[in-house]
């Protein structure tokens, strides 16, 4: 069994049983990785505070195939507890990177999310960076210029007229 310490930021947690939390981290040294909170979801978990969606996080994993958080402690709080006005664009911003990022070190990307100042971290920051850039896309039906939106399941652009007919969990607003 193997164990390593990093730094990470959570990106997605959700309930995983009962009393646990499956969690989903962007790591400096792994990429992408999901990792299971043991007790996570008891009233007095040790954990829970910590596993909060923007958490910068130092984290200590346990595993071979699978990871087990065996320990987490925060070192910068939420970016979600910014302003109303950016919620929509940071959350946006996660959502890409938990789609977008792989399960190897990217200390380019890494080094992007630590640097990006709150004000500046949306979608649009981490389009580019995957190579994506609006600027140079089209809708993928009209071929309307600056679309607003990006379709997860095959990496396309619609305008605002055409991504109202696809579901709100495969897409996010760049635009904002």
């Amino acid at each position: 069994m193997k164990e390593i310490v990093t730094d990470a930021l959570v990106l997605k947690v959700s309930t995983s049983g009962e009393n646990n939390k499956s969690v989903i981290f962007l790591t400096s040294e792994l990429g992408r990785l999901r990792a299971r909170a043991v007790g996570a979801n008891k009233i007095l978990s040790k954990f829970s505070p910590h596993l909060e969606v923007g958490n910068f996080v130092e984290l200590r994993l346990a595993g071979n195939s699978a990871w087990t958080i065996t320990d987490v402690l925060t070192i910068q709080p939420s970016l979600l507890r910014s302003s109303k006005e950016k919620l929509e664009q940071i959350n946006s911003a996660f959502r890409l990177l938990d789609f977008l990022s792989t399960p190897a070190s990217d200390l380019d990307l890494w080094k992007l999310v630590c640097n990006t100042k709150i004000e500046n971290f949306s979608p649009k920051v981490f389009l580019d960076f995957f190579g994506y850039s609006q600027e140079h896309s089209a809708c993928f039906i009209c071929g309307a210029r600056s679309p607003e939106y990006f379709y997860f399941p095959d990496h396309s652009f619609f305008c605002v007229t055409h991504a109202v007919e696809i579901s709100t969990e495969n897409k996010i607003r760049c635009n904002i």
